[in-house]
């Protein structure tokens, strides 16, 4: 720990400044520390600290095999901005092909 953090409670000093009404040149002023030092511990306070390892990301699957639709089939696709697409078996490759790139960007097909 550096000296200006043993000797100063930074957080409460950064609450009061805030409440205070002065600015941070009084306040450092009148508790008796510099301006630097108030600014530097308020930016590395201010900084967010990962105590824990990120969790990976999970990748959506780029594909999903519906396997083969028969006559009679459908499947409802129903995305979170409230666009449906149902697909049924009268549909072309090509044509699911061209709603899917419309939609998610490039699509392999």
């Amino acid at each position: 720990m550096s000296q200006s953090q043993v000797k100063y409670d930074w957080p409460r000093h950064i609450s009061q400044q805030k409440t205070s009404g002065l600015s941070v040149k009084e306040y450092s002023a009148q508790q008796g520390f510099s301006t630097w030092s108030f600014y530097i511990n308020r930016k590395k306070l201010s900084k967010p600290t990962f105590s824990k390892k990120k969790e990976p990301v999970q990748k959506k699957p780029s594909f999903l095999n519906l396997g083969t639709l028969q006559q009679s089939d459908s499947v409802l696709i129903n995305y979170p901005d409230g666009t449906r697409v149902e697909i049924n078996g009268h549909q072309s490759i090509e044509h699911l092909c061209s709603i899917l790139k419309t939609l998610q960007g490039d699509v392999r097909c």
